[in-house]
């Protein structure tokens, strides 16, 4: 029997995840999330351990770690899932939430790890799964400081997953391509078109993306998606280091990034969102 440890699991990708784990008789779940009232729906069982674990505070994520070994005695996969995204023009954004998409994105993300890793290698086994996007392969307008944080997320990991491959421990990067049927973009478009006024010197550009952005909310994917393949990477036997999920027009984005040359992936990425 397997124990999982899920971060942001009220929500999107984290929630869809948290209740397929609760349903499998082979597996203990922490399940945690900065608001733990949030998980009520899910089963309460010993199988289960709902946690309240706001990412950003190093004693939550010490507390929230003591509790989950005491409770289940190991951790063999780690979902950093938690993440926060909104977008909008970087000019016009407050940096204040920038810091806090660092803080929540990389930072979060960084310290969990950090906290489970000794653990982890001493029991000789464990699989950390990190959440990136394919905004963390290729720069999209106006999510400018969130590409960044998921650009991070993927330098992180790939090096990370050097220093412990030793110890019998492996990483995934699952990165989501497109839209997913979650909060998260919907809010962001939404922010984004609050936000961006008719005098604002970006609102032509923005104007001529949103016909496709809200095209491809509208043919958004569900997030059982993402939770097929996080499930079927934690079931490999040679887990890969990353794992893109989405529609084929959307995948084949990333692999044209991956092997065209820069400019003319620049410029076929410009025409693709009405921006050339």
């Amino acid at each position: 029997m397997r124990t999982w440890f899920l971060t942001g699991c009220a929500t999107g990708f984290g929630a869809a995840l948290a209740r397929r784990l609760a349903d499998q008789p082979d597996v203990q779940l922490v399940a945690t999330d900065r608001d733990v009232t949030a998980l009520n729906d899910l089963p309460t069982h010993e199988r289960v351990l709902k946690l309240q674990l706001d990412v950003t505070q190093q004693a939550e994520i010490d507390a929230a770690v003591r509790a989950a070994l005491a409770h289940f005695g190991r951790v063999d996969v780690l979902v950093n899932n938690a993440g926060l995204g909104w977008g909008g023009p970087f000019e016009e954004m407050d940096l204040a939430l920038n810091r806090r998409l660092f803080e929540v994105n990389v930072l979060g993300m960084m310290a969990l790890t950090h906290a489970l890793l000794p653990h982890m290698r001493r029991q000789g086994r464990g699989h950390i799964i990190n959440i990136s996007s394919d905004s963390g392969i290729y720069g999209q307008p106006f999510s400018a400081a969130y590409c960044a944080t998921k650009h991070a997320v993927e330098g992180f990991s790939e090096a990370l997953s050097h220093e412990v491959l030793p110890f019998g421990l492996r990483v995934t990067i699952v990165e989501p391509c497109g839209m997913f049927q979650t909060a998260m973009p919907r809010d962001a478009v939404q922010t984004v078109e609050r936000m961006t006024t008719a005098d604002s010197p970006y609102f032509p550009m923005i104007q001529a993306m949103l016909p496709s952005v809200k095209q491809s909310l509208a043919e958004a994917l569900s997030p059982e998606a993402v939770v097929d393949a996080i499930l079927e990477v934690a079931a490999a036997g040679e887990p890969p280091l990353r794992c893109a999920v989405g529609k084929p027009d959307k995948t084949a984005v990333l692999a044209m990034c991956r092997q065209m040359p820069d400019e003319a992936f620049i410029t076929t990425l410009r025409k693709g969102m009405g921006l050339a």
